[in-house]
Order: structure tokens, then sequence, then C-alpha cells
């Protein structure tokens, strides 16, 4: 696994894109940061996850601090005059790897965000959230990890007999461990 591997879900272990995430979310001036804690669904298996930045602040971090480093140990090691044809080229190789590193970083930012899943009780932000009411999208509305609702009003949300999870009432079938409603079971049985 390398560092601009994209992040995986910790449930299903599939590939999370977060390009569209880093384009709908609201960020810093800067443009380097997502405001607030937000969140994303997985795309296979459904599970709400937290996505996490520290990735991105540390790399974003070295992108800068790297460069400067090499840069001063340079100049101590073999010092030059200032104005002389050494320092200009010096100069010019540190102005660009300086900026290179820093338009890599921000061009791979969300190839750095990563993922968990969401604990109980936290509460999130999800900018691609499609909103159900008819009101207009409100999609930065604060959204509980455990908040599951039905798809369909005429179904409820049922419970799992076997792993206890909640399920949408249109599933005849739990999502997470595969165990059929036990209405279904019922009349599937001879």
């Amino acid at each position: 696994m390398s560092l601009l591997d994209p992040p995986r879900c910790p449930n299903c272990n599939s590939e999370v894109d977060l390009k569209t995430l880093w384009q709908a979310a609201p960020k810093t001036s800067s443009g380097s940061a997502i405001i607030d804690r937000v969140g994303v669904e997985c795309p296979v298996c459904g599970v709400k996850l937290r996505v996490l930045q520290s990735c991105a602040y540390v790399t974003g971090l070295l992108a800068f601090i790297l460069p400067c480093a090499f840069m001063v140990v340079s100049i101590f090691l073999a010092p030059v005059t200032r104005g002389s044809m050494d320092y200009k080229v010096r100069m010019g190789v540190f102005a660009v790897v300086l900026f290179g590193a820093i338009v890599l970083h921000k061009r791979n930012i969300p190839r750095l965000l990563r993922v968990r899943l969401l604990q109980n009780n936290e509460t999130v932000r999800f900018p691609l959230a499609r909103s159900t009411s008819p009101e207009p999208e409100n999609a930065l509305a604060p959204t509980s990890a455990l908040s599951l609702e039905p798809t369909q009003d005429d179904q409820p949300v049922w419970v799992c007999p076997k792993c206890h999870e909640e399920n949408p009432g249109n599933f005849n079938e739990c999502w997470k461990c595969m165990k059929l409603r036990p209405e279904a079971e019922a009349s599937n049985s001879p």
C-alpha cells in the first residue's frame, strides 16, 4: 500500500473515491483542508465513514519543510556568495522544487484523505447526501451515525436477529450478514 493509494473502506475493503467529496465539501480559504468534520458512505456496503485529514496535513507540511530544509543544508555544506551564478541556480532549483511539491500535494489531496468507521454519537456532515424531502437540499445538515431511515414509508426499518443491525424496510436480507428477514424466511420455508 502506497501513500497515494485511494482510501479503503474498513468494513468491506473497497476503494472509496473522495474526489467528488473534495469538490463538494466547503474548504478553508487556502483550499487545502475541508472545514468541519465530514463523512461519506461506502459505495459498496453503504456503511457511514468519517473522513480524516491528518495524512493530508502532514504531507502538506512536508511539501513545504523538506525543500526548505534541503536548501538550508545545501547552503551550509557548500556556501555560495549572494548574487553569484551558483546562488541564482540554487534559488531557481529551490523555487521549482517547492512549487512542484506544493502543486503535487494539492492535486493529490483527495488520495491523501483517509476514512474510518463512524462511531456512536459522532456527528459529521455528509456533503454528498441526497435529500429525501421536497425542501431545498441541505447537504450540510449534521447526521448521526445511527440514523437509518427507510426508503419507503410503508415498510418500516427492521433489525436483523443474527447481527442486530438495522436494515431499510425494502431489504429482504441483512446488508451486513446476509441473513434473510424473518418474514421472508418464513415465506420461503416449505
